[in-house]
């Protein structure tokens, strides 16, 4: 019994563990670009796939905590793709920023569904409240 309960257990932590447990510091050393700003804009570039959409944000940049020599000195826009309907479940979490968000925002540059090197949200954890600004989702 104490087999079963334990294996169990276990399941349900690795499927709770959807994304990487990184501290900042390891974070922002894993992607290209760190930023922290505002979302002005959330758009829709197209489906990609039965429930997934290629997503764009233009953030309001207020402050780069790690820079990239294509970063611009304004606005960015930044690329993820979101379950279409909205409610849709993956492992690690969608990027879901939301208009008028302030956060930290953990980008990669590269090549995405674009097509072309871009700016990328690849998890839902490189979306960071900024310090006193959680946002309800």
């Amino acid at each position: 019994m104490k087999l079963i309960l334990f294996c169990f257990l276990l399941f349900v932590g690795i499927a709770r563990a959807d994304e990487p447990l990184w501290d900042d510091a390891q974070r922002a050393a894993e992607r290209d670009c760190v930023i922290e700003g505002t979302v002005l804009s959330v758009d829709v570039v197209k489906a990609v796939g039965e429930s997934e959409n290629l997503m764009c944000a233009e953030i309001k940049i207020l402050k780069v905590k790690k820079a990239h020599e294509q970063l611009g000195k304004e606005t960015v826009k930044v690329f993820f793709v979101r379950s279409s309907d909205g409610a849709g479940k993956r492992c690690p979490a969608y990027a879901n920023p939301q208009v008028k968000e302030s956060a930290v925002f953990y980008l990669r540059y590269n090549e995405f569904t674009t097509g072309r090197k871009d700016f990328v949200i690849d998890i839902g954890s490189d979306v960071q409240p900024a310090a006193g600004n959680a946002v309800e989702r």
